[in-house]
């Protein structure tokens, strides 16, 4: 079993593991689940929301903890894309046709299942159903079934539940609009 992560710059437990500042609580996390490699996929990874989710800062963090980091700008979506997303309140289907353009496609084929195991997809969008982070990792479900998804930072209400959950039928139609990028 291949295992592909994502995470969300601000941390899960609605911000109490890692809040976005945090590397005391990050690291061993990411240790604790297995990440080897972090791959930062925003357009802007500047800090703009944490001085600790800084490219430098991130990539000399991971040096010194033993886990490798790559910006992967090639998977950010285009920043018109992106603006239009967040400023129409897009659902994920939505996106995901507006996410997926030759380029991305090209981009996400070009990787292998073995660079995979282990890799953390990183986004400063808080809430996963609104984030590409979540069509990469579904991307590449599809094209590699052998992959096992696990989102690290996610939400949940008082309750255990899952805040960022998708709801089942945009999931399931998300899923089948990928399915058929792959070519399944």
């Amino acid at each position: 079993m291949v295992k592909l992560f994502t995470i969300s710059k601000n941390g899960g437990n609605n911000g109490k593991d890692w809040n976005g500042a945090h590397p005391e609580k990050f690291f061993p996390i990411m240790h604790r689940e297995g990440v080897k490699t972090i791959w930062d996929v925003r357009r802007k990874p500047n800090g703009q929301y944490s001085s600790f989710f800084d490219t430098a800062i991130m990539t000399w963090c991971c040096e010194h903890d033993n886990i490798k980091f790559a910006w992967r700008l090639d998977f950010a979506p285009e920043e018109q894309t992106f603006k239009k997303c967040n400023n129409e309140h897009w659902d994920l289907l939505t996106y995901a046709k507006a996410y997926f353009t030759p380029q991305i496609i090209a981009a996400l084929n070009k990787t292998a299942v073995e660079e995979l195991d282990g890799t953390a997809i990183l986004c400063a969008e808080q809430e996963l159903y609104n984030c590409h982070r979540l069509l990469i990792a579904e991307y590449f479900k599809a094209k590699f079934p052998q992959i096992e998804i696990k989102h690290l930072g996610l939400a949940y209400d008082r309750y255990g539940n899952e805040k960022d959950a998708v709801p089942n039928n945009i999931m399931y139609n998300t899923r089948q609009y990928i399915k058929q990028l792959v070519g399944g």
